[in-house]
C-alpha cells in the first residue's frame, strides 16, 4: 500500500477533497495505460478496479464511500464508465476521464 497520498489542489477545489483523490488515482492509471498503450477501447484508455479493492489503497475510506464518490463522478461528468471484461458475469467496471478532464494525463504526456 502507498504510504503517502496527494492531490491536486485546483481540483479539489473545483470538484471536492475526497473526488480529487479518486479521480488522481483514476487519473494515474489511465496515463499508465496510455503511455503503456494498454486498455484501449472505444477511443479512450481505461483503467478497471471495483469499490472493495480500492478501498484497500485508501483506507480511509469504505468501500461503499468509494462507491458513492464513484457515482458521484460518474454523474458530474468527471468520470466515464464501461464493461470491458471478457467475462459476462464480471461486473467490474471500467473508469476513465471525461473528455473535460483528459487534460489530467494529456498534459503530462509530450506529443511525438
Amino acid at each position: 500500500m502507498i504510504k503517502t497520498h496527494s492531490f491536486d489542489v485546483e481540483l479539489a477545489t473545483k470538484i471536492g477533497l475526497n473526488e480529487a483523490i479518486i479521480t488522481g488515482y483514476i487519473a494515474y492509471w489511465v496515463y499508465q495505460n496510455k503511455l503503456n498503450n494498454k486498455n484501449l477501447f472505444s477511443g479512450r484508455f481505461w483503467t478497471f478496479n471495483t469499490s472493495a479493492a480500492l478501498a484497500k489503497h485508501f483506507p480511509y475510506f469504505t468501500a461503499g464511500q468509494i462507491k458513492n464518490i464513484l457515482l458521484k463522478l460518474e454523474k458530474e461528468d468527471v468520470l466515464v464508465s464501461d464493461n470491458f471484461n471478457k467475462n459476462q458475469f464480471d461486473r467490474t467496471k471500467w473508469y476513465s476521464l471525461s473528455d473535460e478532464y483528459l487534460y489530467l494525463i494529456d498534459e503530462a504526456i509530450p506529443e511525438s
